[in-house]
């Protein structure tokens, strides 16, 4: 499960609490560019919904996913679909 948090600027801290409900499952909180504990550029080109949806194709590629579900909540849902 790749979780995808609110915001934008909202860290993905507050979705934690899944881990117990869907203990039976992996779950990645990703932190999206400029919140938690990513990156915060300053140039304003970076934070972009096409950089976003480039961020996450990237992270899906480095973790070697092939098959798993999104979830997306609030922001992260629109990033999601």
């Amino acid at each position: 499960l790749l979780v995808l948090h609110g915001g934008p600027g909202v860290p993905s801290d507050y979705l934690q609490p899944l881990v117990q409900v869907v203990p039976y499952r992996s779950i990645v909180f990703y932190d999206q560019l400029g919140c938690g504990r990513s990156d915060e550029p300053q140039a304003l080109e970076a934070y972009s919904m096409d950089q976003a949806v480039d961020d996450l194709e990237q992270l899906v590629q480095h973790l070697g996913l092939r098959q798993f579900h999104l979830l997306g909540q609030s922001f992260g849902g629109i990033l999601g679909y």
